[in-house]
């Protein structure tokens, strides 16, 4: 199975139509319809590795897990993930302690791929939360598509591919 995430709040956003012209075929998962709450730093996942907030985050981690291939579709808010988005890695959390606190590392069997609008020129945002959330769900960031001036109504075609390094 692959996946879009889409992190819009609008309803076929550009980032998300951009995605979905790339990706055809992928099944589109919009973070709107998800109820998931910010991370509290609680301390609950330290021993466990579960988030202690009930809420849709697992649900959507099970269709993370179950995906090859995920791409992350979003509009670029001051050279970041939209809120909705920031969540959902915030709230891995209970991977990172589970992985990194002891040591190890999450074998690495997914691609992501990024896909994204900005109103002013394209470039890659937040790259390390990226990685991290990357890393997080087992996933190798493979390629970023950046559409640039959406303010403007660019067509799709104009999208830049930029690489990882």
């Amino acid at each position: 199975m692959n996946i879009i995430i889409s992190a819009s709040y609008r309803k076929n956003s550009l980032s998300e139509r951009l995605a979905k012209s790339l990706y055809q075929g992928f099944e589109t998962l919009r973070l709107d319809g998800f109820k998931i709450e910010y991370c509290r730093g609680c301390g609950g996942c330290d021993k466990s590795g579960r988030c202690v907030i009930k809420d849709d985050h697992a649900a959507l981690l099970e269709k993370i897990d179950a995906a090859d291939e995920i791409v992350l579709a979003f509009p670029v808010y001051f050279d970041s993930v939209p809120a909705q988005l920031k969540a959902v890695i915030d709230r891995l959390q209970q991977r990172y302690i589970v992985s990194y606190g002891a040591g190890g590392r999450i074998e690495k069997t997914k691609k992501l791929h990024v896909v994204f609008t900005a109103g002013g020129k394209a470039q890659i945002p937040a790259p390390k939360t990226l990685k991290y959330f990357a890393d997080c769900i087992g996933a190798t960031l493979c390629d970023c598509t950046g559409l640039s001036y959406t303010d403007k109504e660019p067509s799709l075609s104009d999208a830049e591919t930029f690489l990882f390094t």
